[in-house]
């Protein structure tokens, strides 16, 4: 998907300028890594959850989630 959206961005901002076409490829970058973070997060405390519910320590798990 973010493929199809790089295309996109240098269809329509190739013809505006060399300039405003970066400044949509380092906004791309800096979205694809602030997603890739949470994503991170997310998935870690999922793994942590999952380990707290496996201990059967279920009090925990909200701390974790919040």
């Amino acid at each position: 998907m973010e493929q199809l959206i790089g295309m996109t961005d240098t269809a329509f901002l190739g013809r505006v300028g060399e300039i405003e076409l970066g400044a949509s490829a380092i906004a791309g970058i800096f979205y694809i890594v602030m997603f890739m973070v949470a994503f991170g997060f997310s998935i870690g405390a999922q793994i942590l959850m999952a380990r707290r519910n496996g201990e059967q320590q279920y009090r925990e798990i909200g701390n974790l989630f919040y």
